[in-house]
């Protein structure tokens, strides 16, 4: 049952919600000490090293390393840019600071966490660009840092913020895909 304080906080309009998010104390904020795309960086730089050290290549010949991995790695910006746009428009700033609403349209009504989706994508294609199978063995220990060091604290944040709102939400468009 959400307190009366967040059912009211619900019913605001974005502008009202945007004033009080930024009035809120950075400890409302989500409890995130890890950027995702700084985790996405030093894990395929990881993988970069181990390639060096040991070829692992995915194709016999280079050039199909660009043709599979470009429209991957494009579709994933195109997909982190539209997420942020959508973002934007609903007056979130995509950070750890106090949120005024959830985000429900755009690429967020078929993925609650859309940016990271697109930056896997990206993360996969450039494997595939620079055909290196190294990066893409490490993906799972990229996503499970981002599970559990970033996007549990966020959802948490989400349910205590928004709470039957938040709930509802959840049951309508899944994590990733």
């Amino acid at each position: 049952m959400a307190s009366d304080n967040q059912s009211a906080f619900t019913k605001l309009t974005p502008e009202k919600k945007t004033r009080m998010a930024k009035e809120l104390s950075e400890s409302q904020a989500p409890s995130v000490e890890i950027h995702p795309p700084l985790v996405y960086l030093l894990v395929f730089g990881l993988g970069v090293l181990f390639q060096l050290a040991i070829s692992f290549r995915i194709f016999s010949e280079f050039r199909l390393g660009h043709l599979a991995g470009w429209p991957v790695i494009l579709s994933g910006a195109a997909l982190v840019l539209w997420a942020e746009k959508t973002m934007s428009r609903n007056g979130v700033v995509p950070s750890f600071k106090p949120v005024p609403t959830i985000v429900t349209t755009g690429p967020f009504a078929f993925s609650r966490n859309p940016m990271y989706l697109g930056m896997t994508l990206m993360y996969v294609g450039l494997g595939l660009v620079l055909n290196t199978f190294w990066p893409l063995l490490f993906l799972p220990a990229v996503l499970l840092i981002l599970h559990y060091g970033v996007i549990f604290p966020e959802e948490v944040y989400l349910q205590n913020m928004f709470d039957e709102e938040y709930r509802q939400y959840c049951t309508r468009v899944r994590r990733w895909l």
